[in-house]
């Protein structure tokens, strides 16, 4: 039986610890029209996932090496940004 997703999903999403790729690669082959950003903390993980597991990045699925805990702090911050645009804040 095949999995229920929407016909078309855009925009992004990020995931936070990459481990083997296997959450990124799937979204990437289900969701095609999905911009994927993957926050790893550990510079070494993205080599592993790229030779032993298959990994790729391409224009839709980047990588980026830094701490998740941050990039969730500031798409947190993004999103009271623009909640108070759409209640007619500035």
């Amino acid at each position: 039986e095949k999995a229920a997703f929407p016909e078309r999903v855009e925009g992004e999403a990020i995931v936070v610890g990459l481990g083997g790729g296997s959450l990124p690669s799937f979204l990437r082959h289900f969701l095609p029209d999905l911009r994927v950003t993957v926050v790893e903390l550990d510079g070494n993980m993205l080599d592993i996932a790229k030779s032993h597991f298959g990994f790729i990045e391409d224009g839709r699925t980047e990588v980026r090496i830094g701490d998740g805990l941050w990039v969730r702090a500031t798409a947190a911050e993004k999103d009271g940004e623009e909640k108070g645009k759409e209640e007619g804040g500035q």
